[in-house]
């Protein structure tokens, strides 16, 4: 069984989730992503 992984609330700040990327393991297949919340609304990406 892999890990879930849950990002939340990004708000457009496109360079903090690419930070947060690095630090998870997604090349192992049976590990998972998951957004919740906002993806836009403040940051310079929005």
């Amino acid at each position: 069984m892999g890990k879930t992984y849950t990002m939340s609330d990004i708000h457009g700040y496109l360079e903090v989730m690419e930070g947060n990327f690095k630090k998870i393991n997604l090349e192992n297949k049976e590990n998972q992503l998951i957004f919740c919340g906002d993806y836009t609304g403040h940051g310079s990406k929005s």
